[in-house]
């Protein structure tokens, strides 16, 4: 009889098939297969790969070695693990992401999602800005499109990152 692990701990770089492409094969024989990266690679893009593909931890080899067994005993409780630098980096480049993304919003976006981030309605939008519902919500829609915010509160998130959410004392000058 077969027993898959309780965590796996494989390196991208493999002699005859990616980390990444073996990740895919554990995972369609047994969905539930809990799976650590480690590697040599310390470019987001490696981590972002193996964390949208499904592993569940990622750590470079210059990470300290007992983030090693931390990153395993976070796995086994079902939470998932990156090492700190990593994580750093893969911040940065989200951030550099959102900042390419909320530059590529129009003008009319631009200020759609400033009003949604200071928490008006689109109706109040709609009123404000002199156009219907329909247009404000459609631009609505884009913008989440463009800025990757699946909800309203993400698209907050985003707002707040961005500086786009007005300090607290701009609240009282509507």
């Amino acid at each position: 009889m077969e027993k898959d692990p309780d965590v796996t701990v494989m390196d991208i770089s493999l002699p005859d098939l990616s980390g990444i492409e073996a990740l895919r094969h554990i995972l369609a024989r047994s969905p539930g297969a809990k799976v650590i990266m480690f590697s040599i690679h310390d470019e987001p893009i490696y981590a972002e790969r193996a964390l949208a593909t499904g592993a569940r931890g990622y750590l470079t080899k210059a990470s300290a070695p007992d983030l090693l067994l931390g990153a395993i005993h976070a796995v086994v409780k079902g939470e998932v693990f990156v090492s700190p630098d990593m994580s750093a980096a893969l911040d940065a480049r989200s951030a550099q992401r959102i900042d390419e993304a909320i530059g590529m919003l129009s003008t009319r976006e631009f200020e759609i999602a400033r009003l949604l981030a200071t928490g008006l309605s689109v109706r109040e939008i709609a009123e404000r800005l002199s156009l219907t519902y329909k247009t404000v919500a459609n631009y609505q829609t884009a913008i989440r499109q463009k800025l990757g915010a699946s909800t309203a509160a993400r698209l907050l998130q985003i707002a707040a990152s961005c500086g786009l959410v007005p300090a607290a004392s701009d609240h009282t000058q509507h």
